[in-house]
């Protein structure tokens, strides 16, 4: 495959260098039409710079890489991130047994944030760009159900009415823990009309001031030095425990715990 002899300033400009070799067209023409199409000689980091060069040729699309292992996954999407200006996501895989699966770790809140992602997508609605990185073991492992995220979510707005007592108890029964003050995810803690929460899917905790029962700010602080990060006029909470492999499929092909 012959590329064009420009040369890039910048990783990220190395993807249309080889979207413009000789039949990568012709890859990227198979994709959209939903057939398959293979690339051979992409070895190292050349792998990440193929994807990134289909994510440019295809700028409608989300694309999912599945690495051979699980500690495959953290590398090639560091990689992936350099040489393509989309968001990249990891959808990892447990290493733990699922008695120790926990809505604090790492690895429940990149496969929550995924399937938040794809979940509450509405039917005529395309993903956003991007591209998720993961591997055979992160797909084998249960999740929940597309029902599960969308009930287990709560859209919160500036200017909403906000009971506590009630909220409060749907997060404990999903799993968070009540703490004087926040500083994992799957936390929360009040403070007269202040109401701190770390969802496992945002980096920040979220911050809700309230009088009486209505929202009057939503912020994103450091959890260090509880500096706000940012204004947010609406956010979405998405309280739900990590699915074990004891589940059962219905008839729709939705997971249920058994009991």
């Amino acid at each position: 495959m012959s590329v064009s002899p420009q040369t890039p300033e910048t990783l990220v400009e190395l993807a249309p260098l080889i979207a413009s070799g000789d039949g990568f067209a012709d890859v990227v023409g198979a994709l959209h039409s939903g057939q398959s199409a293979a690339i051979d000689g992409a070895w190292g980091s050349s792998c990440a710079l193929t994807v990134a060069a289909l994510q440019q040729g295809c700028p409608t699309h989300l694309i999912v890489v599945v690495v051979p292992g699980i500690r495959d996954i953290t590398d090639f999407a560091d990689e992936l991130a350099e040489l393509q200006a989309e968001t990249v996501q990891t959808f990892d895989a447990w290493e733990s047994l699922p008695e120790e699966h926990d809505i604090s770790d790492s690895v429940f809140a990149s496969r929550l944030s995924v399937l938040r992602r794809l979940c509450l997508l509405k039917a005529d609605s395309a993903p956003t760009p991007g591209s998720i990185v993961t591997c055979l073991p992160a797909l084998l492992q249960p999740v929940p159900s597309r029902s599960d995220i969308e009930e287990a979510t709560r859209q919160i707005s500036v200017g909403d009415e906000l009971r506590l007592d009630p909220f409060m108890d749907w997060l404990i029964e999903r799993g968070f823990e009540r703490v004087t003050a926040v500083e994992l995810p799957g936390e929360f803690s009040l403070h007269g009309g202040i109401l701190d929460i770390y969802p496992p899917t945002e980096a920040d905790p979220i911050r809700i001031e309230l009088f009486g029962d209505e929202v009057e700010s939503i912020r994103s602080f450091n959890v260090e030095t509880q500096r706000r990060v940012s204004e947010i006029e609406s956010t979405s909470i998405t309280a739900t425990r990590p699915v074990t492999a004891e589940t059962t499929a219905n008839s729709n092909g939705q997971t249920k715990e058994v009991p």
